[in-house]
Parts: structure tokens; sequence; C-alpha cells
């Protein structure tokens, strides 16, 4: 961590981008810059200093991603759940006294993703039932007061699709309530790409393979980590729709780009054992 004067160069978007966070300083002209690889293991003292700087929700929050992208994600839930529960602090609320629209987007921000957060486990490991039921009431909790600031917040209707995309096995009509919701975001926000994905794979359980291609063709115009596995996606609606030649194609570039993806190699396992031919060109709709 390090302390000293601005400079034409020390704009906070200009230092994150490499590699660190730019915090300026309560009542002085100084900034706290504090890189990603110097983050403590116990965020207490992180936590601390956005406390005592009184440090916009927004540097809460990329503090909070800055340990998530390193899969440290106890310590991303600590951090947001500490300024959660200063939401109602008179000294925050009178830090956006002149801007309540930046205090309200802030405070939607940090619930949808600790609620996001809390989903996510959900789907991505086997946990026992009770795990499940604490990780589905913390979801709900956060969407809950996420929905008592605003109840048509698109990404707080994201996460309600997620939720209920993850219910598919315990709830027969788990899928239609994702599907409202997903569709909801589009309506409000036609450019996410998470809202995309989302009405793309409830479109294939639907087994809507074309709609479902289509939307994961639009997601691949913004920039994600997880091309290959959007790739891949492509690949086995095309399967579906019996275009095996697209299909190879996606697979191709699935594994050019994650050459361990799963559903990449699968699929072209499947494609070679049932030998059909593989195209090296790639079909003119899906360049990177």
């Amino acid at each position: 961590m390090t302390t000293g004067e601005p400079n034409c160069f020390g704009s906070e978007e200009f230092l994150a981008k490499s590699g660190s966070i730019v915090m300026s300083v309560r009542g002085r002209a100084e900034f706290i810059e504090v890189f990603h690889n110097e983050l403590p293991e116990d965020p207490s003292d992180i936590i601390e200093m956005l406390r005592a700087e009184l440090a916009p929700l927004e540097s809460w929050c990329e503090f909070a991603l800055a340990y998530y992208d390193q899969h440290r994600h106890e310590q991303f839930r600590d951090i947001l759940l500490s300024v959660v529960d200063a939401f109602d602090v008179y000294e925050l609320q009178d830090l956006y006294r002149q801007d309540r629209l930046q205090f309200k987007t802030g405070r939607l921000r940090i619930l949808n993703l600790l609620a996001a957060s809390s989903t996510s486990t959900f789907a991505m490991h086997r946990v026992r039932s009770d795990v499940r039921d604490t990780l589905t009431n913390a979801t709900l909790h956060f969407i809950g007061r996420a929905d008592e600031i605003d109840t048509n917040y698109p990404d707080t209707m994201l996460c309600k699709a997620i939720f209920w995309m993850n219910q598919c096995s315990s709830d027969g009509r788990a899928l239609e309530n994702a599907a409202y919701y997903a569709s909801a975001v589009l309506r409000l926000k036609n450019c996410s790409m998470a809202a995309k994905l989302a009405n793309g794979i409830i479109a294939f359980h639907e087994r809507s393979y074309c709609q479902a291609l289509g939307l994961f063709l639009a997601s691949l115009q913004y920039k994600q980590p997880f091309r290959g596995t959007i790739y891949a996606a492509i690949g086995v609606c095309a399967m579906c729709l019996d275009e095996m030649r697209v299909a190879s194609c996606a697979f191709e570039r699935a594994l050019a780009l994650e050459p361990t993806n799963v559903g990449g190699l699968v699929f072209i396992a499947s494609l070679r054992a049932a030998n059909v031919p593989f195209y090296r060109e790639r079909a003119g709709n899906l360049n990177p």
C-alpha cells in the first residue's frame, strides 16, 4: 500500500487496469494505492481503511471484486457485508446527500453482488440440504432488500432469473419464473450480455434451439472471459438443429479459446465417433 500526490497518470481507471486500486484520502490532496497482489488474507484492515476514509460505495465494490477475481470469495463477502451494515449510517447518507441516485445504484450493486454470489455458490457446488437452505435464504434476503429500493432494477431481475434457474430440479414452475424475469431484463436493458445468456439457456431448456442459438451468438458481441463456453453452447444448439458444420466450427473455436473446455472436448469426440466431417474454415457468423 502506498500514498502520494495525485498526478496526470494516476487516474483510478488507469491504475486499476495496471493491477491496483486508488482511493483519495478524505480532506487531503493525497491518494492511497493498494496493489492487488498486496491484498491481505484478512480483509479487516481494508474494511477499517474504507470506513475511516468514508469511502464511496464504488470503492467498496472495487476491493471486494479484486478479492473475488483472486477466488477469495469469503473476503469478497466480508467486505460487502460490512458496508451493507453501514447503509443507514448518517455519515454515509450525508456523503451522498447531493447525489441520491448514485447512493441508490451503489446500494443496489452491492446487494445484487451478494445475491449473485450466494446463488452462484448454490449452482456451482454440491452442498448439503442445510447449506442449500442457507444459501437460498441469503439470496432471497439480498434480493428482497434490493426490491425495497427499486422493484424494477434490471440487475435484481437478472438475479431472480438465475435464482429460479437453479431451482428447476425442485420446483416445477421454476423455469417459467426464470423466463419471466430474464425476458423482463431484456425489455429494460437490451444491451445486457448476461441477460442474453440467461435467456439463451432458458430457451435451450425449452427446446427452442434456434432462439437459443441466436441469443448465444448475440452475446459474443460483448467482451467476457468465457467466450469458449459460449461457443460450446452454440455448438450444442447447432447439433440439436442438425447443423453439424456449424457445430464443428463452434466446438473447434471453443477449444481454441479454452483447450480444456469440457463441452468442446466431449462433443468433438462425439462428432468424431459418429464420423461427422470436420470443417476447418469458420462459419461466417462465428467470427471472434
